[in-house]
């Protein structure tokens, strides 16, 4: 039995030296040491950690009374690490109160938790792991002689700082706050006395802390190293003057500090007792390298005339000072320069920038003088894109600035807003005027004496309405992308202040109430509300913004629009019939898709197959390839990719359609493969709008597959002829035209209807077929196009671009927006019987050459199975050639053409404008050496397949040739006699050449002749009728009776 108790004994010493690790709940209902907050803090400090440690404390309040000793004192314990890390906090579903009181009446508690050099601590007062604050920390000691402060970060001993430490979601409060130092959160040295810190207290963060009735919030005061701290997401004040702070945050010695989000309403200095610092954010000492925004600081006054009243009071370098609203700071001024009100003083110090800050001084100061922005000494200083407004009307001297230094101290003031009752500023003498102060700092050119009109007096956010001439002054400052409600700022003209705000574009609205508009039809200076079911058969609309109701529908029909200057917010149903156009015009205009909206843009192509290939881009956010056509077989979807000139299988259309990119899809597999029909397409998402950049790349191919991103069709030209756009892609556009493949037209008889590429440049546009129109430059909502890029670059489409017609097909539309400056130009077609069919334009413009112009000249690229047909410019075949003006009648234009079909073929003049409509047009066949005016009426040959490029050229004069009659020996072959001489042409190499008499006797005899082109030399005979005989190189004879003359 001894031996038996000497085990237990063994084993219980054992396991109370081991250290602790996991979650422990802490409360009276617990076994010792976890009984009472202060005896498992001892155990924490005595066994250290071996892993991250919670104690979750479980009763509603932890005090003197329930066996708590203050200060609770957390030493630096062993195994602390980033990982094993030690946690207070509530336990799930607790609301707790920790509350220290004084041992006796004159024994001073100075603090409620104390982390004495202890690192990776957090008190964290959420019992749900959100940001709800359920545990309140609270010292009620009322000694006013002493120092106190509820939560203490202090040095152990001179040498060991408590880091690396997290105080979030809590409740701070004190007793009394009439003595000398009241403080929420300190940090400091191994005393509550303000002195600077042995060791540094550094890495310390500080969030969503609500500080009520203490005399300074927090107080840090730190050594030559102390670094890092975050104060953020925390409230400071009170609405009763006794509970009131002296100071919300203050800074003494700290690097590399962030103040930011904290809301600061009601700090008060109403004794000279102890004279307190006071302020909304203090930073004083040696602190530099700090950022303060994102803070609310509002309602800092001082009553005794013995000190400043500042928002933010700056000392130190390199600090950032940005995106706050400091509003009705009030000091009561003694007549002097110090103890005055102001929004925002610089102390001193180098490279501190200004920058979106709104300052509102509003209640009267008794005397001296009061500024929104007050400079006492400083240099390099920065400060931009505020707005300075005083509008106190007696009492103190009133500015919007005062500069204690030179104007020399400034490296940028600029583009401010100094609103003022009484002096714009002061620097070296009053400026009454704006232009004073423009004079005085030799800056501020693009400063302005505007007043501002806010939400309410407490709200500083900048009214939509009043503002107009205040919107978008600013300039963009690329270290500062959002303003005080993280909303994205303009990087372009962004607002001044702390709000990027909109100014409201309408100066009146309109609403639909189902029969009528209640203050007459939209236009571009009318709000639509949409308020009951719209259809555009109604009338089109175009207005300053739009408003579609939650619920309601805005149905958009073919050939009908919706033209929004600025703004489309959508909270019911927006429907885009086929040829229907969404547009939004300025650039930066904004399309707002809530929860309960949802837009619908529907397309429709021409006739397709279920093998036909479709070119797509889409006009909506987040359009998966899939969805647009769910019957496509899996392995036809494709993108693109010029790297290697090849199209990429997607597989499943398991991709999101990028945006401005294009893709293509193959027919419906229940598609007929031999009857085409028209595929309905419906996209569904949030419309694109504004600028879209697209990258494209030159590398083994130039080619690029783009679309247009918009609901609505753009401007080809206008898109071509954008700067940025024309200084590295080539000028010309090619489209798909989605036509079927050959069909039988009888038993044995087959039609050719190949697809092809439409092309579009500054000249103008082609066609593919003989029955449908060229391409006029209008490319639909949802279509893809190639460009050629000539480097790789960044293509752009832009608001500008959009038209508010012609969407009703793909590259089947009607006359462009803008023609061109005069259309000089004409087109030819080459087509036979069985319907192959290609189309070149040719046509004159200023600035182009006669050379190869990337901006004017289109390079051929051919879809077409069967035929093709192009001038030719410097060894380029061309689909669309653009010269130079003026004309020239002389001027000879090489045609070339290919086929895959021999037989019959046709050129012939599809249409002509400008100049030629008085200028004659001669197709030259130098095979047969003819001479045919194209305009008279259309010009057939026959041809064998193969390439052909020195067969015809255009010519504008009647050079007629001097020939005699022209035999056809072949399609390719032909001959004629002149001078007794025998001349044979072919596109084939000709070998061999005889002539018989009509007895079959030898006339003439030439063998390994080798040459396309051969002349017999004059004949001893003549006026006789022979035949010839033709050998090519591939052993084919031709014969052909010929009369010689």
């Amino acid at each position: 039995m001894k031996k038996f108790f000497i085990v237990i004994v063994l084993f219980s010493i054992s396991g109370f030296s081991q250290p602790l690790s996991g979650n422990y709940v802490i409360g009276a209902s617990q076994a010792a040491p976890f009984n009472t907050l202060t005896n498992a803090v001892n155990k924490l400090n005595t066994v250290g950690v071996s892993g991250p440690v919670i104690f979750l404390l479980n009763d509603a309040s932890y005090t003197v009374s329930s066996g708590e000793v203050f200060p609770i004192a957390i030493n630096q314990f062993t195994g602390t690490s980033e990982t094993n890390t030690f946690t207070i906090k509530p336990n799930a579903g607790k609301t707790v109160l920790i509350q220290a009181d004084n041992i006796n009446s004159y024994t001073s508690t100075q603090s409620v938790i104390k982390l004495n050099g202890a690192d990776n601590v957090f008190i964290n007062g959420s019992n749900n792991n959100s940001t709800s604050k359920n545990l309140t920390i609270v010292n009620t000691n009322g000694l006013e002689y002493s120092k106190k402060s509820v939560i203490w970060f202090a040095n152990e001993g001179t040498s060991n700082g408590a880091l690396n430490n997290t105080i979030s979601n809590l409740n701070i409060r004190q007793q009394s706050i009439t003595g000398d130092l009241s403080i929420g959160i300190y940090s400091g040295g191994t005393a509550v006395d303000a002195v600077a810190a042995t060791s540094a207290n550094s890495n310390n963060t500080i969030d969503n802390v609500t500080f009520t009735k203490v005399g300074q919030g927090i107080y840090i005061t730190g050594n030559a190293t102390t670094q890092n701290w975050k104060i953020m997401n925390s409230v400071f004040g009170a609405a009763a003057d006794p509970d009131k702070s002296f100071v919300g945050i203050y800074l003494n010695n700290v690097k590399n500090y962030t103040v930011s989000n904290n809301t600061i309403d009601g700090i008060l200095k109403t004794t000279t007792n102890y004279n307190p610092i006071h302020g909304g954010i203090y930073t004083d000492g040696s602190s530099s390298d700090g950022k303060i925004f994102g803070n609310k600081i509002s309602n800092i006054k001082e009553t005794t005339g013995s000190a400043s009243s500042t928002g933010i009071f700056v000392t130190g370098n390199n600090t950032a000072v940005y995106n706050n609203f400091i509003n009705n700071i009030r000091a009561q001024g003694n007549g002097g320069l110090a103890n005055n009100g102001f929004g925002i003083c610089i102390n001193s110090g180098q490279a501190i920038s200004i920058y979106y800050n709104t300052v509102k001084m509003v209640d009267n100061q008794n005397s001296g003088f009061s500024a929104a922005f007050y400079i006492a000494a400083g240099s390099a200083l920065n400060v931009v894109n505020n707005i300075f407004m005083n509008t106190q009307t007696s009492g103190a001297a009133r500015y919007a600035i005062y500069s204690a230094v030179s104007a020399s101290a400034f490296a940028k003031i600029d583009y401010n807003d100094y609103y003022t009752t009484q002096y714009i500023g002061y620097l070296g003498g009053n400026a009454t005027a704006l232009s004073n102060w423009k004079t005085a700092t030799t800056q501020d050119s693009h400063s302005v004496n505007l007043l501002p009109v806010f939400l309410s007096a407490t709200d500083l956010h900048l009214s939509t309405t009043g503002n107009a001439t205040l919107d978008n002054l600013g300039t963009p400052i690329t270290t500062i992308l959002l303003d005080i409600d993280l909303e994205t700022r303009s990087t372009a003209t962004p607002d001044f202040g702390a709000d990027e705000f909109e100014a409201a574009k309408c100066g009146n609205a309109t609403t639909w109430t189902g029969s009528s508009w209640n203050n007459g039809s939209p236009t571009t200076a009318y709000k639509a509300i949409i308020a009951a079911n719209y259809s555009t058969a109604s009338g089109n609309i175009a207005a300053c913004e739009l408003v579609v109701n939650a619920g309601i529908i805005l149905t958009i029909n073919k050939d009908q629009y919706v033209e929004i200057q600025n703004d489309a917010t959508i909270n019911g149903n927006v429907v885009v019939e086929h040829g229907g156009s969404f547009v939004q015009v300025k650039e930066d205009s904004k399309d707002v898709l809530s929860a309960t909206g949802a837009f619908t843009m529907k397309r429709t192509t021409s006739p397709i197959t279920k093998y036909d290939f479709v070119y797509w881009s889409s006009p909506i956010e987040n359009q998966t390839l899939y969805n647009l056509s769910p019957e496509t077989r899996f392995d036809k979807f494709y993108k693109f990719n010029p790297l290697n000139g090849a199209w990429v299988v997607i597989e499943n259309g398991a991709e999101t359609m990028e945006n401005g990119k294009g893709y293509i899809l193959r027919g419906p597999a229940s598609f007929s493969d031999t009857v085409a029909a028209p595929f309905n397409a419906s996209f569904t998402g949030k419309p694109h709008n504004g600028p879209i950049s697209v990258p494209v790349t030159k590398s083994v191919s130039a080619m690029n597959l783009i679309g247009n991103p918009y609901p609505s069709a753009i401007d080809a030209k206008a898109f071509l002829n954008d700067a940025n756009n024309s200084s590295f892609l080539n000028g010309t556009i090619y489209l798909w035209t989605h036509a079927t493949p050959i069909q039988q037209n009888g038993v044995s008889t087959y039609g050719y209807s190949s697809a092809d590429y439409a092309a579009y440049n500054k000249i103008g546009g082609i066609k593919t077929s003989a029955t449908s129109a060229a391409f006029a430059g209008n490319i639909a909502a949802g279509q893809a196009f190639f460009v050629e890029t000539l480097a790789t670059g960044t293509a752009v489409f832009k608001n500008s671009m959009r038209i508010k017609t012609n969407n009703t097909q793909f590259y089947k539309t009607s006359n462009p927006v803008q023609a061109l400056e005069k259309d000089n130009r004409f087109w030819l077609n080459l087509m036979n019987e069985q319907g192959a069919f290609k189309q070149t334009l040719i046509g004159y413009a200023n600035g182009a050459s006669n050379g190869y112009d990337q901006q004017y000249d289109g390079l051929m690229v051919n879809g077409n199975t069967y035929i093709n047909f192009y001038s030719i410019v410097e060894n380029q075949n061309l689909v669309i050639q653009g010269l130079a003006l003026p004309f020239h009648n002389e001027q000879v234009i090489p045609l070339g053409y290919s086929t895959t079909v021999a037989g019959t073929f046709t050129i012939a003049l599809d249409g002509y404008e400008g100049l030629f409509n008085g200028q004659e047009i001669y197709l030259v066949d130098k095979l047969l050496n003819a001479v045919h005016n194209i305009k008279s009426g259309n010009y057939n040959f026959t041809t064998a397949t193969g390439t052909f490029n020195d067969r015809f050229e255009i010519r504008f004069l009647n050079e007629t040739l001097a020939m005699n009659d022209i035999y056809q020996m072949q399609q390719n072959t032909v001959a004629f006699s002149d001078n007794n001489s025998v001349f044979i042409k072919s596109t084939e190499t000709i070998e061999a050449v005889q002539l018989f008499d009509l007895n079959g006797k030898l006339i003439f005899s030439k063998q390994n002749i080798n040459a396309k082109e051969f002349n017999t030399g004059a004949l001893s005979i003549k006026n006789q009728l022979l035949i010839l005989q033709a050998t090519s190189d591939k052993n084919a004879i031709y014969t052909q009776k010929i009369l010689l003359n």
